[in-house]
Formats: structure tokens, sequence, C-alpha cells
């Protein structure tokens, strides 16, 4: 029997518990290591050994037979990390551990056997290289979950990048198109449908928006163009996944209110799916109601949307006959949400998170008015530009002047977060 092998990743400074990965023991702040076949040893012993005033080495072994690590360490600074059979190291790294920030530091696996001596380091310091490059200066401006990992729409290389457990990849190039915003559709068991707004300039049309439906692997399925000339980008982007719907807002060129639209994947392949008009903001020339970003709620058959001159927010109620096919209110608020660039909804349906005024808000719906106070202190943020809610619960924050995207719990708690660099 071929002893069992270790050490595909280490997850410094708060670990990242992915969803759906149940096979890493995890511990709230330390390092994780899973089963691989880098080292081809069977008895483990890894050691974090700290700087001298941080007290003594802390010290795990593989006791569960799996391969499996899980460690706390005392606090942040410089550690040297070993990892041996019981008696010959056969990997030795330095690496700086800080509590808020997280790093990814793959060793990737080899099917069926063991690497050579010299060829876990070597793979180590590639893959270091590869994922701070991928995240340098990134720009996130949308950000969604696959079942295999976080996605991040990066406006910095016009990139959509995903973020698995063990590496940061490029899931699609964008080119020379102006990303927007993302969202994930759930349309079967083990199926996901991925759309991503974009707009560029085209020399007959002047801007046009797109909208593109890639498949869960990233093949390009469909591309849906903006009305034009009445409309001629998308700002507003949500998907539902109990109607498999997806939700547009466009601006209404010249008429100072938008349109919204919906396309209807319920019904047979999406590709077939045709953009229905649902109705339109109030709003005029002289008093505009421009919907910018949007959010579905199941739970209430509706459309929440954030109006981009204003800062109101809407509901749009999706009527189940008639014309028009919404009833648009607006809800109290004690504020504007003035300059808003993202909303996202619990799975709950009855807590709200905005971006807005360079904050992140959190709004208890269902109160009048409407409950909002800050989610976390003002200072976390130097340019929150996008939202997502993970599978557990937990808020996910993009910032594109830190060029870094936050793991939140639901009490406003910094669990991880995602950058080039350790700060």
């Amino acid at each position: 029997m071929r002893p069992k092998a270790i050490l595909v990743c280490v997850l410094l400074s708060w670990c990242l518990l992915w969803p759906g990965k149940t096979e890493a023991a995890v511990s709230t702040n330390g390092v994780v290591f899973e089963s691989g076949h880098c080292t081809g040893i069977g008895h483990a012993v890894v050691r974090f050994i700290p700087p001298k005033s941080s007290g003594k080495p802390v010290v795990v072994t593989n006791s569960d037979g799996e391969g499996r690590f899980s460690a706390s360490l005392p606090g942040d600074g410089d550690y040297y990390v070993t990892v041996s059979d019981g008696n010959t190291q056969v990997f030795g790294k330095a690496l700086s551990v800080q509590s808020t920030r997280i790093l990814f530091i793959p060793l990737l696996p080899v099917s069926g056997q063991s690497l050579p001596t010299g060829e876990c380091e070597s793979r180590f310091e590639m893959a270091i290289a590869n994922n701070r490059t991928l995240l340098h200066a990134i720009r996130p401006v949308g950000l969604a979950f696959l079942p295999s990992g976080l996605l991040i729409l990066d406006a910095y290389s016009n990139r959509l990048l995903q973020v698995q457990p063990t590496s940061v990849r490029i899931w699609t190039d964008l080119h020379s198109a102006t990303p927007i915003d993302v969202a994930t559709l759930q349309v079967g068991a083990e199926k996901s449908k991925v759309f991503v707004l974009t707009s560029a300039t085209r020399a007959a049309a002047g801007r046009v928006g797109y909208l593109t439906m890639y498949s869960e692997v990233g093949a390009l399925e469909r591309v849906w163009t903006s009305p034009q000339p009445v409309s001629p980008v998308f700002t507003g982007l949500a998907a539902e996944t109990s109607t498999r719907s997806v939700y547009l807002a466009a601006p209404l060129l010249g008429f100072g209110r938008s349109q919204v639209f919906r396309l209807d994947l319920s019904s047979g392949p999406g590709g077939q799916a045709q953009l229905q008009t649902l109705g339109e903001s109030p709003g005029s020339s002289s008093d505009p109601v421009i919907i910018g970003t949007i959010a579905a709620d199941s739970q209430n058959t509706r459309v929440l949307a954030l109006d981009d001159v204003r800062g109101k927010l809407y509901a749009l109620n999706l009527q189940g006959t008639g014309t028009p096919a919404i009833h648009i209110q607006t809800l109290p608020l004690p504020h504007p949400l003035d300059f808003p660039r993202a909303l996202a909804l619990d799975s709950s349906g009855t807590v709200l998170y905005a971006i807005a005024q360079k904050r992140v808000w959190r709004l208890q719906m269902g109160t009048n008015p409407i409950q909002m106070q800050q989610f976390a202190p003002a200072h976390a943020f130097h340019g929150p530009a996008s939202l997502a809610i993970g599978p557990n619960g937990n808020i996910w924050v993009g910032d594109e002047v830190d060029h870094v995207v936050y793991e939140f719990s639901a009490d406003g708690r910094i669990l991880s977060s995602l950058s080039a660099t350790q700060r």
C-alpha cells in the first residue's frame, strides 16, 4: 500500500473555510494542510518555529492518518515551517504570518506519484508567484460564487478570476470589454450558469452593453445586447435561482428613467431565452430616476434597486399578470444611499447589504423606516465596490482602491482577505 502523502496548501493568517470542502481540519487562526502527493511520506511532522520572542515551536502531526493538519499559532511574525517524516526534513520555508491577511501557498499534487527532492520547493515558489501576479492591483467590481470557488470580476486586468482553496486562476479573459458586474445562477442539482455584464465601444453604435452567459466550466454560450439605441448599456444585474431568472436594468437615454428586463431560463436552454421587458422606473428628464445596482429578493417576489441619482431604495414587485409586469414601491430609508455601488441580500431576505458613500451598510428589512447601520468601521475601506453573500452566510466585500477582497462574519468581523500582498 502506497504511504499517505501530504501538503497541498498552506493558508496563512485567518484560515479560509471553503464551502463544501470537508476534508481539511481548520482552526480559526492558524494553518491548514490537506492530503496530496508532494512528499510521499507516511508519518509527517510539521513544525512552526516562531521568532525567539514568541515562545516555543508549534508542532503538529498527521495523527488522523489522512495527512490533515491544523495548528493555532501564538501570533504574527516570521515563522520557519518544516515538514519531516520524524527524522528527515523534506521541506523547509520561512513564511510571514499576519492575522488579517490570507496568502495562498499551494504545493500542487501529482496524481499517484511522489515528487523528487527539490521539486516541491520549486512548485511552492511558482505557485506563490502565480497567485500574487493574478491578484496584483485587482479592482474587484463584481463578486459571485460557484460551488467550485469565488469569482472575482477584475476591472484592472479585464478578467474574471476564480479563487479556489489552493489556487487563483483566470476563469475567462474579457479582453477590451469594460467589466460591470457578475452573477451566478443555479440551474440544476450540479449545474450553474455565470453571467457577466460588460460594455464596449463600437465605432458605428458607440457604447454598447452586453450580457454574456457562460457554462460553469467557462464555455461561452450566449450573448445578449442592450436595446439600442434607447438603452445603450446595462447598469444592473441580479440572478434568482428559485425561478431561474436573471434581471437587468438599463437607462432609457434622454428620458430620465430606466427599463427593467427579465431573462427566463426556466422553460428551456438558456441559449433560447429572450429579454422580456417588465416595465420602467418612475422619473423624467427633469427629475430622473436611474436604476443602478439591483438584487433579487425571492422571498418577497421582487427586485430591490438603488437609484443612482437620489440614493433611494425601490422594491420592484413582480406582478403575476398584467402590463407593466412590475409595481414599483419606494422603501423608506433614514437617509439616502448616495453614490451606490452594490447590493446583496442574505438568504433569509431580511438583511440587505449596500455599498454607498464609500461605506458598507446593513439594512434590516421589514421595518418602517428600514433600520440602517454601518456594517463595518469606515476606516476599513477606501473604495468598496462589490458585494456577495457566501454559501456559509459570510459577507464578501471587494475594495478596488485597496486591491483586496474581504470576508466578514455577519456581525462585521474580518475573517479573511485576498490580495497580492500581506499588510
